[in-house]
């Protein structure tokens, strides 16, 4: 789905998780600005995947998010509250979200981590 993008950007739009992050404007597509401080949050579509069976064939994108923050609890718990905002949404595009990667790591004074997610919509095609 090209549009995936606003939709992710839709679904991290939380009052819970903006308090995580300090504030609204902390979650951005591809590439965050310079001056932006931690914790914030990073996101960019890394794939694109079908699902096939006999009857029909659904896109699956491959959406893979970075969360950065100055201290490794805190890249934990807005980790743990981005996979609970992706895996308990559907609306009329998306069918399912399901996590299926994560990675940790740190760079210069910062934690991340690294969530991949397989979004799989809900346009169907026939075969």
């Amino acid at each position: 789905m090209i549009d995936i993008g606003t939709s992710i950007k839709a679904i991290l739009t939380n009052p819970d998780l903006n308090s995580l992050l300090g504030g609204d404007d902390r979650i951005c597509p591809i590439v965050m600005p310079e001056e932006m401080k931690y914790p914030f949050i990073v996101y960019r579509t890394t794939g694109l995947d079908s699902d096939n069976n006999k009857d029909v064939m659904v896109d699956v994108d491959i959406v893979t998010m970075i969360v950065v923050a100055a201290d490794y609890d805190a890249s934990v718990a807005i980790a743990m509250k981005v996979r609970d905002l992706m895996e308990n949404y559907t609306d009329s595009k998306i069918n399912d979200i399901e996590l299926k990667n994560r990675q940790e790591d740190q760079n210069a004074d910062a934690f991340l981590q690294i969530l991949t997610f397989n979004v799989e919509n809900n346009k169907q095609y026939d075969i």
